[in-house]
């Protein structure tokens, strides 16, 4: 995320592919809907590429992936 921020466009691609299938399935446990599911783990990550210069380092890049969701279902 820290090279996100700093404008590496690739390190998003990067975060997208690793954890992308796993915000999904973590989505799709609370609506029990494929597409819905898929939608909302977007949201999650529209709102981490948005907020990117906002990033601080207080966590790991997962914790505070998980905190985002909270704040877009």
């Amino acid at each position: 995320m820290l090279a996100f921020k700093d404008g590496d466009e690739s390190a998003f691609r990067t975060l997208f592919e690793k954890y992308g299938r796993a915000m999904v399935a973590f989505c799709h446990r609370f609506v029990h809907e494929p597409a819905r599911a898929e939608e909302l783990a977007q949201d999650v990550f529209l709102k981490i590429y948005r907020s990117a210069g906002r990033y601080e380092r207080t966590a790991r890049f997962k914790t505070f992936l998980y905190a985002s969701r909270r704040t877009t279902a």
